[in-house]
């Protein structure tokens, strides 16, 4: 029998706003602390990008005042505080049964992205969870137990740490109107995603300096320019945003006698026709940016995808939805922090005197707290402009509308729990819009705290802050978050996930992400013959499917849309269907991306041009809106001087393509397609190309469909030295055969496993690679030195190796004599992730042979 343990951190969440300072305490005077704190407790001023001002509680004074182990308020405006336990032991039932069921990549719905998770099981009502879960049963406590949210717990096995996650309450059970048992589930840390994401959509993100002007200029070399002018005239990072000719609204040909023309006009290509792109790597690190609690890693934050771009396609047509085709004159203020730079303190006009109050946190319900927001613009002459307040998280319009009828105007919006959570920070947008010439003389913003002590009291001014533009000048600006696609970053990522077949898993402040062939490759293998309950096992079968579908949510370009119909086959879509006399229905797999056909345009007399380039237009050619699309870019040469755009002829611009200018794994560039296309500038199917089904999915797609293929489930009673070592990647050996973990189901208390495991010991990728289960490999690979451009990987020397092979980003860096356990890899980007494999060689009958990978995922300073 096993000693489980349940420790819960932060079950107590206490916010509020300091009301006068002294040394080392934390003074409110409407708290109620003996009843709501614990010495203990950890206590954080709450402002962002400042770091290190937390204390615990040392002693609880009073009602209203605690002393605290180090100084952490005073002269910093208003002060948020925000008051939570630290882990604390839970009572549990002494015979307590908790089983936990992980699952990474499962073959049974290969789509989805498991996280570890426990059935529901009890916790008692004793003396100790009641006041760790705050009395829920009692209706009438103010601060209760706060069940909306899931809070960090560890399970330990014999006093070590077994699994991090999240519990989840559930519910409490009563017995003579007085609690008896808690029920609560615990879900592994990947969840943690979705939780922390929420609906959030892409353009909240913090996409730091990537906004640029809109001008003909800057457009005309984002789409012309090589990478390092582009990084020369605008900065380290320019090339994240590029230009391909993609038009959104024009139909371009080509003749030898009119030239780069709009169908049926003598229409020229001008930059308002075009739309910029954001690399997704850039997408992934404002995610990171905007979201501190954890950092998405590995291949989403890699080289491997530096050549895949997300159009910026927000709206059908023209950028601002003109007829014209002018730029977005637009000017965007954002209150927020002190970290931000687009307002200025300028005075307490009537409350407390309190200073700078960004930033401000809702600490309580809309009946007792309120803010008003008053924005008054000042324009020197009565234009019509679009004002907009948007909360900043998901850009939801607080206030929307249209003014003409004066150069002075105040707007009021008032704002509280509803529109920012309790214990988040009132982030506010204020946008300004226009298609004519405006100039803003000034711009203000004021912000007014309301309260009351009760919903009977009335509502009293408890203080106000009155701030000024730093800029207000309406100006001609691409901003990204204004025209990335509307699109939630979880669907974001998960569709992410999906396309590359990713397997996603926390490693302590990293959200890890792999493909699926790297992660299942580079598992180790355990013998558990001994351990297993031999008296009752099945074999099932291992899919229930006859057949597989991969394909793109939306196909709304009108070239693709005929492809489809003219073909009787859907460009860029899979169907993996071995015989359709075999039992059972389709298993679907769609990603929420569109897919445009591109083309290589012919002249009046058929002969093939150099212009490579894209549509959104619909089957009546008129501009069409799609779901968010992803490509890559390659830089063409403008031999023959066909392609102008403003009327020049620029000697190379970006056309689209469905492959990655680079080799996507050291060997293979990719193409975005899950089937096999040719492509449509080269007008055949690359050689040394690799698609998304053969790259991500073909593995287990094999595996599945194997007419050997079963699924053995099986009982074991492992030990606790290999259930805290074992990863869902890991081969598990039973009588001599290797089987791979599909699912585990532990319960903790009587250390019995129910497994999932089905048999197969090589992929095909492996066995293509000359890989085999049964050769040694590598016990562990270790980082030992990283810098700027180069990790140093160490490991141990393996008996009867005659060699090693290094791979990085899963191509081969570097092969290595059998003495060599030490490797420099050079040459690398700093700030960048890399996946480093190694592989050691062996000589079977005069043939070389290779083990599994090792692999570990590095980042360079």
């Amino acid at each position: 029998m096993q000693i489980i343990e349940l420790y819960i951190k932060g079950y107590k969440s206490v916010i509020g706003s300091v009301s006068s300072t002294a040394t080392n305490k934390l003074i409110d005077s409407t708290a109620n602390f003996n009843e709501t704190v614990d010495v203990g407790d950890l206590v954080t001023n709450v402002i962002p990008n400042i770091t290190g001002l937390r204390a615990f509680v040392t002693d609880i004074d009073s009602d209203t005042q605690l002393t605290l182990s180090a100084d952490i308020f005073g002269g910093l405006g208003v002060e948020i505080y925000k008051i939570e336990s630290d882990y604390t032991k839970a009572d549990m039932f002494e015979d307590e049964s908790v089983s936990i069921t992980e699952s990474l990549v499962n073959v049974r719905d290969i789509s989805k992205v498991f996280t570890p998770f426990s059935q529901q099981f009890n916790l008692p009502a004793s003396k100790h969870n009641n006041k760790l879960f705050r009395h829920y049963e009692n209706l009438s406590l103010e601060n209760s137990f706060d069940a909306r949210f899931r809070h960090n717990a560890i399970i330990k096995l014999n006093g070590v740490d077994y699994r991090k996650g999240q519990i989840q309450f559930k519910s409490v059970t009563l017995k003579d109107n007085k609690a008896h048992a808690y029920k609560v589930v615990f879900y592994g840390e990947t969840v943690e995603l979705k939780e922390v994401l929420g609906d959030k959509e892409l353009s909240s993100l913090d996409y730091g300096d990537l906004d640029f002007d809109y001008t003909s200029a800057q457009i005309t070399n984002r789409l012309t320019a090589d990478a390092t002018s582009l990084e020369i005239t605008y900065g380290a990072n320019a090339t994240d945003v590029l230009v391909p000719n993609i038009q959104h609204s024009k139909n371009m040909r080509y003749t030898t006698t009119g030239g780069y023309k709009e169908f049926n006009t003598t229409n020229g290509l001008s930059y308002v026709d075009l739309k910029p792109a954001i690399r997704i790597r850039a997408i992934i690190q404002a995610i990171n940016r905007t979201q501190p609690e954890f950092n998405i890693t590995g291949f989403l934050d890699s080289q491997q995808i530096d050549d895949v771009y997300m159009w910026m396609h927000r709206n059908q047509g023209f950028i601002t939805n003109s007829t014209d085709g002018g730029g977005t004159q637009i000017i965007r203020n954002r209150f927020h922090s002190t970290a931000e730079t687009d307002y200025t303190f300028v005075n307490n006009p009537s409350g407390a005197a309190v200073g700078d109050v960004r930033t401000v946190f809702v600490t309580r319900g809309r009946w007792l707290e309120e803010y008003k927001i008053t924005a008054t613009i000042y324009t020197s002459t009565t234009v019509p402009y679009d004002i907009r307040i948007l909360r900043a998280s998901d850009e939801d319009p607080l206030l929307d509308m249209t003014w003409d009828a004066g150069t002075s105007q105040s707007f009021i919006v008032y704002v509280d729990s509803r529109d920012f959570a309790i214990g988040s920070p009132i982030d506010i947008i204020v946008e300004v819009q226009t298609e004519n010439a405006l100039t803003i003389t000034s711009q203000e913003f004021l912000i007014e705290k309301l309260e009351r002590d009760s919903i009977l009291d009335a509502q009293v001014t408890t203080w106000e802050a009155d701030y000024s533009a730093t800029n207000f000048n309406i100006d001609n600006t691409f901003y990204i978050s204004k025209q990335i696609p509307k699109m939630k970053v979880m669907d974001f990522l998960s569709g992410l996930f999906k396309m590359f077949n990713l397997v996603v898993y926390r490693d302590g402040y990293n959200i890890v992400t792999q493909t699926s062939t790297s992660f299942m490759n580079s598992g180790v293998n355990y013998d558990i013959t001994k351990y297993v309950d031999s008296s009752t096992s099945s074999l099932e079968r291992l899919f229930q499917f006859k057949e597989m579908s991969f394909k793109f949510k939306s196909k709304k370009s009108f070239l693709v849309e005929y492809a489809d119909e003219i073909n009787q086959a859907t460009f860029g879509n899979e169907l993996y269907n071995p015989d359709a006399k075999w039992d059972g229905g389709t298993y679907k797999v769609e990603v929420p991306f569109e897919k445009m056909m591109f083309e290589r345009l012919s002249d009046e007399n058929g002969a093939f041009t150099l212009i490579g380039q894209g549509a959104m237009l619909d089957s009546k050619f008129e501009p069409t809106i799609g779901e968010p699309l992803l490509f890559c870019m390659e830089r063409q040469a403008n031999t023959n001087n066909e392609f102008t755009i403003n009327s020049t002829t620029p000697a190379f611009y970006r056309r689209p393509t469905q492959l990655t200018t680079t080799n996507f794994n050291g060997i293979n560039r990719l193409s975005l397609n899950f089937s096999k296309e040719k492509d449509e500038f080269l007008l055949e199917t690359p050689t040394g190309s690799i698609n998304l089904f053969d790259n991500g999915y073909e593995d287990y797609v094999e595996a599945v469909f194997d007419r050997k293929a079963r699924m053995l489930k099986v009982s074991a009673y492992l030990p606790l030295s290999i259930l805290q070592k074992l990863k869902l990647n890991d081969r598990l050996i039973i009588a001599d055969k290797i089987f791979v973990i599909n699912k585990i189901k532990t319960n903790l208390l009587t250390n019995k496993s129910d497994l999932e495991l089905y048999n197969k010991e090589e992929f095909i990728s492996q066995i293509e690679n000359s890989q085999f289960a049964y050769l040694g490999r590598i016990a562990q690979l270790t980082e030992s030195v990283t810098s700027t451009d180069f990790i140093t990987v160490t490991w141990d020397a393996v008996t009867g190796a005659t060699g090693y092979d290094v791979y990085v980003n899963g191509g081969l860096h570097t092969a290595v004599p059998n003495t060599t356990t030490t490797l420099k890899i050079t040459g690398l980007e700093s700030s960048t992730w890399y996946t480093i494999s190694v592989r050691v060689k062996y000589d079977i009958n005069g043939t070389d042979a290779f083990s599994f990978d090792t692999t570990i995922n590095s980042k360079t300073d």
